[in-house]
């Protein structure tokens, strides 16, 4: 029950996983297993419709259809890094099955207008009399910027316990009671736990720690975020006076805080590599990323989400990702400010003299 008051939804809506990636991969691959046993249905390609930015368990999910004969369209962002309704309906055919955007990026923060494209959606299959599954990837927005489920008008959503400092490897599909997918069911046989529709023994541990956890960020999520958003503001404000520093996106500067989460911000020092910054912020004993945690290892993958917003490629090689939690205080942000003001122009210099010599 306490899951459910903290996603806005019903019980019977709430299906335990063991994370996001697990929840992601149970709705891509329930339209694989629909296929399957009603292959009628669609007699061209059933359409997978996927944003360019989505997280790796959803890219690469959609990516592993597309080579067993789905049709997959990406929807790209426009110049502010936000996935317009206009553009994925320009992708929407009679065909299509599933549409995926996520609610913001893990990458630069930026918040998908999701209530807008599900709406878009469910509005064309009213015309057409159709049934699309709109999912969204709500990681980084559950308990930070949203907590209701009704609010978003999607057909399903996936959430992650550790981001809000939960249990690791626990997490949730919060999946409509009406949803036709329901009928067909996952590709997971066994018991009859949760609805019998992700079988095998509960996490209960992982899943009462993420209870939990949910409860206390939603229950705090305006004071947490006004918090957040004041420390963001005196961040980008120190570190737009200093020179070399490029917002990822230009617009992260101007006063469009509603298009971004205050937890995330993306910024690019070219041309100093992304580790070259991590490592030398680390040895100011402050812990920044070169992209998501899942990303950090794969340079290709962390590239696509940047790459589709149209930036060059000095700019991607060179991006960190600054992220805050309810343990940030001023004086870390202040540290923070001080250690790129010091440390941003002799890595300019030494960097770019390098490149010169790599040249030569």
């Amino acid at each position: 029950g306490i899951m459910a008051g903290c996603c806005g939804c019903r019980e019977d809506e709430v299906i335990f996983t063991a994370g996001a990636t697990e929840s992601n991969n149970l709705i891509v691959f329930s339209f694989l297993k629909k296929k399957l046993l009603s292959p009628g249905i669609h007699a061209k390609k059933p359409r997978i419709i996927t944003s360019a930015i989505e997280h790796a368990s959803v890219w690469e999910a959609v990516k592993a259809l597309e080579s067993l004969g789905f049709d997959i369209a990406v929807a790209n962002p426009d110049s502010t890094g936000r996935i317009t309704p206009e553009e994925v309906s320009r992708h929407l055919t009679e065909n299509t099955a599933l549409v995926l955007v996520m609610l913001c990026n893990n990458e630069t923060g930026i918040i998908q207008p999701v209530a807008e494209i599900s709406r878009t959606v469910h509005e064309f299959c009213r015309k057409y009399n159709l049934k699309i599954h709109v999912h969204t990837d709500a990681v980084q927005a559950f308990g930070k910027i949203w907590c209701s489920f009704k609010d978003i008008g999607v057909d399903s959503a996936s959430i992650s316990s550790h981001k809000l400092g939960g249990p690791r490897g626990s997490g949730a599909l919060i999946l409509k009671k009406n949803a036709s997918i329901r009928q067909t069911g996952f590709l997971s046989y066994g018991g009859g736990q949760e609805q019998e529709l992700r079988p095998g023994t509960e996490n209960v541990a992982g899943i009462s720690g993420f209870a939990q956890a949910a409860k206390t960020w939603t229950t705090h999520i305006h004071d947490n975020h006004r918090k957040a958003l004041e420390l963001m503001n005196i961040c980008r404000e120190g570190l737009s006076k200093i020179k070399g520093i490029l917002f990822v996106p230009e617009s992260r500067l101007a006063d469009l805080q509603e298009y971004f989460s205050p937890y995330i911000l993306s910024v690019s020092v070219p041309p100093v590599p992304a580790e070259v910054m991590v490592r030398s912020l680390d040895e100011h004993g402050i812990s920044v990323s070169s992209g998501s945690a899942c990303h950090t290892r794969d340079k290709k993958k962390r590239r696509r989400i940047l790459e589709s917003m149209g930036f060059e490629k000095s700019i991607i090689d060179s991006a960190i990702r600054i992220s805050t939690g309810p343990q940030t205080t001023r004086a870390d942000i202040d540290a923070l400010v001080a250690a790129m003001k010091e440390t941003v122009p002799l890595l300019s210099q030494l960097s770019g003299r390098m490149k010169k010599r790599e040249r030569q």
